[in-house]
């Protein structure tokens, strides 16, 4: 749990909410201004409308007398509801604006994590982060930045205007609003940050707890163990009650704290304006009395102005706790300050990486993080030819245009898919170890080569930074001459990757294929499944490609999965494919018949292998170990067979196993 007595440290170091006030700064104060402008009209409406009632009692001699002031309450009558539409207005849009654009920034943000080696949320969190801190985080300007800057300029306002007449009353309204508008909030923050922070954090336990389960909800069942979960998930929502009964509670007793004050404020200027216009002080007491009820009934349409303001403290805590978590995700690609923010398409954002990562149940280490399957149009794959030139990717969305652009930037650059790692030496962030220290490897196109070592050695990390999710602190890797990191949108139309994890959307087949390519026709379709030898079994589904492969798509068996994702990669036409322990979990005989298809499929293109074992290596050009960051062990699977004692034993071990 975070510290709520730190939202002010929240909000200084925030780069998310932050940079929107400064680049929306006029309807911002647009929107405080019709705020302040409409309670302006209501409280000249209510004194308007006290001054005609008590002027029409006197029964005057005629209705011209009451002329100005009829005029007074059509102009604020019909202002006021306008004024209010026009802030409602003013203050929505650029609201709903700023939260399309963190929903946009967060999902760059997770995307960038989702990459091969950095899948490290929970589904849940990411919920959380959706559905608790970026949607709620809109009501910061609208239930707490504008109702808090409201009252207080009102406070002042207020405080300024009734000086006019009476300076110890002007200090009374300033000491009795500053109890509501200051001293309140205060006490609302002190007695309940505490509460409200448990009640945030259990919610967020809640939606990781509660996607965890729904995704095992099998496990439960299976182990006949539902009403154990049940009960944890009863025993949870039981606990948050409690902390909303006591919430509720305490609000009760901070809304009849403020009632006393409004009660109070409105008996100082009842009493006040019946000495002053109603009594020996009047000059004319006839028509002075009027302003009796004008000016107690023009203060009740401010205690709406000033009424939100307990809660609206007590809310900055939460929205403070949104904050640091939102500015605890990596920043993503782009400027996001007072310049203007990143110009990355949604479309092409989500293309890049859809299907491809999906966030696992629990965090895993990074030896063991699994990779990501990419999506976005590829350029043919006539001569696996790839631009030399990073800065020559296309940032198109179109996929025809994605592909003719892939084409023309090959055939102007001459350059191949031939990957290079010089001198590459890796840390994660907040550690000290290298994963991979000087490490040395070139792979020519079109070469097969399988990556072994044991867990933890940098095989994932290796091919991480290969697709460019990761940059060395030391070294280059390159493809075709263009430092991978730097590659950005364009990597996926070079790379794909069929991970240990399959994850298919519930949606048709057709559409989890055009994941791949979205513009892959259903003749395109067919024609890998026939590649990937599914297309048999396709054709016997209830609607062939426009079945519904159920949630992950646990339709299909472990391997029929797996070659989905290879006919995914296959509609993508990268040149380069990169297998992150694709037979995991697959029995032996489905194991064999998978890399079969897959080396049959990917014949002619670039496959770098990562594996525990060695079945399907011996159809591999090359074999590496990485060990202490570097390559220990290289050559063809032939040579290493007859000349390398270690890589002998391994393979008597895997045969005999």
């Amino acid at each position: 749990m975070r510290n709520a007595a730190s939202p002010w440290r929240a909000f200084r170091r925030d780069r998310w909410v932050r940079p929107f006030f400064a680049r929306y700064k006029k309807p911002l104060a647009g929107a405080i201004a019709l705020s302040i402008l409409a309670y302006t009209f209501a409280a000249g409406l209510m004194f308007t409308s006290g001054y005609l009632i008590s002027g029409s009692a006197t029964l005057p001699a005629s209705v011209l007398m009451m002329h100005l002031a009829l005029i007074a309450v059509r102009v604020f009558g019909l202002g006021k509801p306008v004024l209010q539409y026009l802030e409602r207005l003013t203050s929505h849009d650029w609201i709903l604006r700023v939260t399309s654009s963190l929903r946009l920034r967060l999902y760059q943000s997770l995307e960038g994590q989702a990459g091969m080696g950095r899948a490290v949320r929970r589904t849940g969190d990411v919920l959380g982060l959706l559905s608790e801190d970026l949607s709620h985080l809109q009501n910061m300007y609208l239930r707490c930045m504008l109702p808090t800057v409201a009252a207080w300029l009102l406070w002042l306002i207020a405080t300024i205007a009734l000086g006019a007449f009476s300076l110890p009353v002007a200090l009374g309204m300033f000491v009795l609003l500053g109890v509501q508008t200051v001293l309140l909030p205060l006490v609302a923050v002190l007695t309940g940050s505490a509460r409200r922070m448990r009640m945030k954090a259990m919610k967020n336990e809640m939606y990781a707890e509660l996607t965890d389960n729904v995704l095992g909800v099998a496990d439960w069942v299976f182990s006949g163990r539902s009403d154990e979960y049940l009960a944890r998930h009863l025993a949870a929502h039981d606990r948050l009650r409690e902390l909303q009964r006591a919430e509720s509670r305490a609000s009760h007793w901070r809304d009849m704290a403020g009632q006393v004050v409004f009660g109070l404020v409105a008996a100082m200027l009842l009493m006040w304006a019946g000495v002053q216009f109603g009594g020996a002080a009047a000059v004319d007491v006839s028509s002075a009395a009027n302003y009796i009820a004008a000016f107690v009934l023009c203060f009740f349409p401010l205690i709406e102005a000033f009424a939100p303001t307990p809660a609206a403290a007590l809310d900055a805590v939460s929205h403070a706790d949104s904050i640091s978590r939102l500015n605890d995700l990596p920043e993503p690609a782009g400027d996001w300050g007072d310049a203007g923010f990143s110009a990355v398409p949604l479309a092409a954002s989500v293309a890049s990486s859809a299907g491809a990562a999906t966030y696992h149940s629990k965090p895993v280490a990074p030896s063991a993080r699994p990779a990501v399957s990419f999506a976005e149009p590829a350029a043919s794959h006539d001569a696996a030819r790839i631009p030399s030139d990073a800065s020559a990717s296309c940032a198109v969305v179109d996929a025809d245009e994605a592909a003719t652009c892939a084409v023309t930037d090959a055939a102007a650059s001459g350059g191949t898919a031939d990957i290079r790692l010089q001198d590459v030496s890796f840390a994660y962030p907040g550690s000290d170890r290298l994963v991979l220290d000087g490490l040395d490897l070139e792979i020519p196109q079109g070469q097969k080569i399988a990556v072994l070592g044991r867990s933890g050695a940098g095989k994932s990390t290796m091919a991480a930074l290969i697709r460019g999710d990761h940059v060395p602190q030391s070294g280059r890797v390159t493809i075709g001459g263009a430092d991978a990191s730097a590659l950005g949108d364009a990597m996926p139309r070079r790379i794909g990757v069929i991970q240990q994890n399959i994850y298919l959307f519930n949606d048709t087949l057709l559409a989890n294929l055009r994941v791949g390519n979205p513009a892959a026709t259903e003749e395109d379709a067919w024609r890998v499944l026939d590649q990937v030898g599914l297309r048999e079994m396709v054709e016997r589904l209830p609607q062939g490609l426009n079945t519904l492969v159920d949630e992950a798509g646990k339709r299909f068996s472990g391997g029929e999965r797996h070659r989905i994702a290879l006919a995914r990669v296959l509609l993508q036409d990268v040149p380069i494919v990169i297998l992150d322990e694709p037979t995991v979990g697959l029995d032996p005989i489905t194991e064999h018949a998978l890399l079969d298809t897959l080396f049959k499929a990917l014949e002619g293109r670039t496959v770098i292998m990562v594996t525990h074992h060695l079945q399907g290596v011996s159809a591999m050009d090359r074999v590496v170990f990485v060990g202490d960051g570097r390559i220990t062990i290289d050559g063809s699977p032939e040579q290493l067979a007859k000349t390398n004692s270690h890589y002998q034993a391994l393979l008597a071990f895997d045969r005999g196993f």
